[in-house]
C-alpha cells in the first residue's frame, strides 16, 4: 500500500506544482503588459520635435 500512497502524494505534489507554474505565468504576463503599458505612457510624453531645422 505505501507505492499506492507515495504515487498518490507525488501525483498531488505534481497537480499543484502545474497549478502554481500557470498562475505565475499569468501574473508574469499581466505585469509585462502593464510596464509594457507605462512604457508607451512615457514615451508619449517625449516631444518629437527638438524645434532646430535641418
Amino acid at each position: 500500500m505505501s507505492v499506492f500512497n507515495e504515487t498518490m502524494r507525488q501525483r498531488g505534489k505534481a497537480e499543484e506544482d502545474i497549478f502554481f507554474a500557470k498562475l505565475d505565468l499569468e501574473l508574469i504576463s499581466a505585469l509585462h503588459k502593464k510596464l509594457d503599458k507605462e512604457q508607451q505612457q512615457e514615451l508619449q510624453q517625449i516631444p518629437t520635435e527638438s524645434g532646430y531645422d535641418r
